[in-house]
């Protein structure tokens, strides 16, 4: 007579050590959610480039249809399209920070920022306020890199500056308008860096 084999029920896993088994589920889950969140950085950072090389399309595009409407016909914009050799100088700056930067106010209360010593041009209140507090001591270190604020951060401090009641969740429109501004001005644009996680930093020599 043929010995039966009993098969556990429906519903119920089969005997055996379970520990092990959980030890290999929790180290397998574990790798797979370091791997999800190293796509996920990387995603974010590409998608962050293409954010910055949007934007700066954007205005380029902004200006040319300015110099259009203004001028009646299309003129050089002043300092608009950068050579490769501009580019990279531009880059490398802010790679390595710039060695300085100067807010001065007058007594009309208009304000201006020089960069390195270069030529000094003209800012909106409240965007040379920005440019002091971003070049300020301190600030969180991440990649390397010193001098990150994080928005809410920058609010306060603006506000406590100006007493503007400026939000948090506004301060990377303030941001891209410095930006504009140091395009504008034929400045290095690069000096300001955002992300989404850390804030924004001005890359200053510290």
């Amino acid at each position: 007579m043929l010995a039966t084999m009993s098969r556990p029920p429906p519903g119920r896993p089969p005997s055996g050590p379970p520990g092990r088994r959980a030890r290999i589920d929790l180290l397998a889950v574990v790798k797979a959610l370091r791997q999800l969140q190293s796509d996920l950085e990387e995603a974010e950072r590409v998608f962050f480039a293409a954010g910055e090389k949007a934007h700066e399309a954007a205005q380029e595009t902004a200006l040319l249809r300015k110099e259009i409407v203004d001028g009646g016909e299309i003129t050089p914009l002043r300092r608009a399209a950068r050579s490769p050799q501009e580019e990279h100088v531009m880059r490398a700056e802010a790679e390595a920070g710039a060695s300085s930067v100067d807010v001065e106010r007058d007594a009309d209360g208009k304000c201006s920022v020089s960069v390195s010593g270069r030529r000094p041009f003209p800012l909106p209140p409240q965007l040379a306020a920005l440019v002091t507090v971003l070049a300020m001591p301190g600030g969180a270190s991440h990649d390397g890199r010193p001098g990150w604020w994080t928005r809410a951060e920058v609010a306060t401090a603006i506000n406590k500056q100006t007493g503007a009641g400026l939000a948090a969740g506004a301060v990377p429109r303030l941001v891209n308008k410095l930006k504009d501004r140091f395009r504008e001005a034929g400045e290095n644009w690069h000096l300001i860096q955002s992300n989404r996680r850390w804030g924004v930093r001005l890359a200053l020599r510290r």
